[in-house]
């Protein structure tokens, strides 16, 4: 990227990152500081120690000295990032932003489907944006009927993080996590929310496995459906993990099971760490996973508990290379130098 200048705009860019929208921002912060450029970081929550940012303190965003320091500053390009992806609210505050900089191409980050009124409909219409940035075919047909240019992306995954271990490296990180060595081990990483379709997991202890759930602390997590899991004989961990990768490593297969698709990110981070330790994956086909992974003996995409049931036994026996099938595509540098690419 030559030298220009940004200003990123992260609702919430804080510790833990143990969710995707956190994780895309954290990594598009990362890689702007990697870059031979000037930008400026806003946000309403931020811990970082190695990055300047500027707190932001209006919810609106409507704030004068924000005004003022954005038009000092004279950005090419304001990308903002909402916590809550495309809402009516979220085109809303980048339009505010807009007045402050007229010059300024205005990109609004839409890593979840988000679905509008006709009235919000028209009053995004008038908004409009320089461009959206969205993350499955679907999503760029619905902003692309509404008249609003976008741009299709990808998210991705840290390849040094997320990484195959030795068998031995397994044995022991399953003794560090309190399971047996001998158990056949299936993972699943996310939100604990009912609309994620995570009860259909149950089907997978009819055969002795172990079933793994690992639940972000970043949203609220719904105690009855956590107390029901863990009743069925599934094992949560429901507080933050700081070495995520090491239950991906200690596992056999991984499960995605979420069909609507308001409850997750397009592109969904889990699936890729899972692929980016080599490890067999079950999933719903959600988002944009049909668009770029076919199906094969260790990726396979499922719809009832039976086709679960019967894909997961043919997952433990598959020989994988989900690792080889990313490498080239899905490192977060690539995934941003794409990004600036197209825009």
């Amino acid at each position: 990227m030559h030298h220009e200048r940004i200003i990123f705009i992260a609702e919430d860019i804080s510790y833990p990152v143990d969710e995707g929208m956190k994780k895309f921002n954290f990594f598009l912060l990362r890689y702007l500081q990697s870059q031979d450029t000037e930008f400026k970081l806003y946000s309403f929550a931020n811990d970082y120690s190695n990055v300047n940012f500027r707190k932001i303190k209006s919810k609106s965003f409507i704030s004068l000295k924000m005004f003022r320091d954005i038009r000092r500053f004279n950005p090419r390009l304001i990308i903002y990032s909402p916590f809550s992806s495309g809402t009516l609210y979220s085109f809303l505050r980048l339009f505010v932003i807009n007045l402050a900089s007229k010059s300024s191409k205005t990109i609004i980050i839409n890593l979840q489907r988000r679905s509008h009124t006709w009235v919000f409909k028209k009053i995004i219409r008038l908004i409009r944006p320089y461009r959206v940035a969205v993350f499955s075919t679907k999503d760029h047909d619905y902003f692309t009927s509404m008249g609003i240019d976008t741009v299709l992306c990808r998210t991705g995954v840290d390849l040094d993080q997320f990484a195959p271990v030795s068998t031995e490296s397994k044995g022991q990180l399953r003794k560090k996590y309190g399971l047996n060595e001998s158990d056949k081990i299936i993972l699943h990483v996310g939100h604990l929310k009912p609309t994620r379709n995570i009860d259909i997991l149950k089907f997978l202890l009819e055969d002795g496995n172990k079933v793994v759930i690992v639940g972000s602390t970043s949203t609220s997590q719904d105690k009855e459906l956590k107390d029901n899991l863990e009743n069925a004989g599934i094992k949560i961990f429901a507080d933050y993990v700081e070495h995520i990768e090491e239950l991906y490593q200690l596992s056999d297969v991984y499960v995605f099971p979420v069909k609507n698709d308001h409850s997750a990110i397009e592109f969904p981070l889990s699936v890729l760490e899972a692929m980016a330790c080599n490890l067999p994956v079950v999933t719903t086909s959600f988002g944009s996973l049909p668009d770029f992974f076919i199906q094969s003996e260790c990726f396979t995409y499922f719809n009832t508990g039976e086709e679960l049931l019967s894909q997961v036994r043919s997952a433990f026996r598959a020989d994988c290379n989900n690792r080889n099938i990313l490498a080239e595509k899905f490192s977060w540098e690539t995934v941003f130098e794409e990004f600036f690419t197209k825009i």
